[in-house]
C-alpha cells in the first residue's frame, strides 16, 4: 500500500475505486465498506483508494470536544494494508479545507486526482462546508460524472450500530469484550519496553513496561492479554494504571508475560486486551497486592485457555510484529 499526501506531489490515477472517511479503528463497519470496495477493485482490475484526513477533523473544528483517536496513524496504515487497500490518500485537514464546498471537494479528489469510477461511503457520512455534503450530494455528483455511488448501510451488532464513538465509550468503561467484537479484533497497544522501577520483579511478577503512542487508554485496571514479542504470541496479564499502592501518579501499561524470561528492553511489543478482570485498587499492604496479582494471573490464564480452545485467539489477535526497532537479548 502506498501512502500519498494530497497536494505534496503530483499524483493522478486514471481509474480507481474510492471510499472516504476517518476510518478510526478500522472496525467491522469499516471492514464491510473495504470488503465491498476490494471486491469491485478486483472485478474491474483497478486500485482501491481510501481518502482520509489527518488530523481528525474534530481536532481542528472542536478541539475541546475532539474524540480520542482509537488507532495511531501507523496502526491505521497497517490495518488498511491488511484490508487490501492500494492507496491511502491523506488530506491534511485545516480550517480552510473545512470550508471547501462539497462539489469542489468531489471534483478535485474524485475526478481530477483519482479518476474514480466507483465510490463507497458509510450511510451517515458528511463532509465539506458546514457538513453540507452527504450521500445524496455524492450520488447527484456521481450521476453527473458517470461515477457509481454505493452507500453502505451501518453494520449492527447486539442491536447497536457499530461506530468509532461507541467503541471509544466501551473501551473507557472497561467493556473490552464488546469493544473487541465491534472492532473485529482485540484492542491493542504498541510500545517500546522501557526500564521501570523493578517493582514487579521485586514482587515476583516481572513486567514489561511500555511507552505507547496510542491516544486512547482503556479503563484503568487489570486485563487478560496476549503479548506479541518478536513475532511470537504469549499469554499475559496487563495492568493499566497509576500503581496507587505505591503512590504512583503517571499512567503506566505494564505486562507480566507468562513463562517468559528474555531480556526485551528496547524492543517493541504489542499488547492485545482480551478480557477485563478488575478495576485498579489501592491495597492496604504489599502482601495483599501480591495475593491479588496471583489471583489475576490465574484468572487471565483461565480466560486465555478458553479463548484458545474456542479459536478466538487466532481469529481476533493482531498480526505479529514484523520487525523490532532494537534487538534485545534472547
Amino acid at each position: 500500500m502506498e501512502t500519498v499526501y494530497f497536494g505534496e506531489r503530483t499524483f493522478q490515477l486514471p481509474r480507481s475505486v474510492v471510499t472516504i472517511g476517518n476510518f478510526d479503528g478500522i472496525h467491522v463497519g469499516h471492514q464491510e465498506i473495504l470488503r465491498r470496495g476490494r471486491d469491485v477493485s478486483k472485478a474491474r482490475g483497478i486500485p482501491l483508494v481510501v481518502i482520509s484526513f489527518k488530523p481528525h477533523p474534530g481536532k481542528v473544528l472542536y478541539p475541546q470536544k475532539a474524540p480520542e483517536i482509537i488507532k495511531t496513524d501507523r496502526q491505521k496504515r497497517e490495518l488498511l494494508r491488511q484490508q487490501g487497500v492500494d492507496y491511502y490518500f491523506v488530506i491534511r485537514f485545516s480550517p480552510e479545507f473545512s470550508r471547501m464546498e462539497p462539489e469542489k471537494f468531489l471534483n478535485i479528489l474524485l475526478v481530477e486526482s483519482l479518476g474514480a469510477e466507483y465510490v463507497l461511503v458509510g450511510a451517515g457520512f458528511a463532509f465539506g462546508r458546514k457538513r453540507s455534503g452527504n450521500v445524496e450530494v455524492i450520488e447527484k455528483f456521481g450521476a453527473t460524472h458517470g461515477i457509481r455511488v454505493d452507500p453502505v448501510p451501518h453494520v449492527m451488532l447486539d442491536g447497536e450500530v457499530v461506530s468509532s464513538s461507541s467503541i471509544r465509550s466501551l473501551l473507557k468503561n472497561g467493556k473490552i469484550r464488546k469493544a473487541n467484537r465491534f472492532l473485529g479484533r482485540y484492542y491493542y497497544m504498541e510500545g517500546i519496553v522501557i526500564h521501570g522501577e523493578q517493582l514487579g520483579r521485586k514482587l515476583g511478577f516481572p513486567t514489561a513496561n511500555i511507552i505507547s503512542e496510542n491516544e486512547l487508554t482503556p479503563l484503568l485496571g487489570v486485563y487478560a492479554s496476549c503479548t506479541n514479542v518478536g513475532g511470537k504470541r504469549y499469554g499475559s496479564v496487563t495492568n493499566i494504571g497509576l500503581k496507587p499502592t505505591f503512590g504512583g501518579k503517571k499512567i503506566i501499561v505494564e505486562t507480566h508475560i507468562f513463562n517468559f524470561d528474555m531480556d526485551i528492553y528496547g524492543e517493541e511489543i504489542t499488547v492485545a486486551f482480551v478480557e477485563f478482570i478488575r478495576p485498579e485498587v489501592k491495597f492496604d499492604s504489599v502482601e495483599k497486592l501480591v495475593d491479588e496479582i496471583r489471583n489475576d494471573c490465574e484468572l487471565a490464564m483461565e480466560t486465555l485457555d478458553r479463548e484458545e480452545k474456542s479459536g478466538r485467539i487466532n481469529e481476533m489477535a493482531v498480526v505479529p510484529i514484523k520487525s523490532n526497532r532494537h534487538n534485545g537479548k534472547n
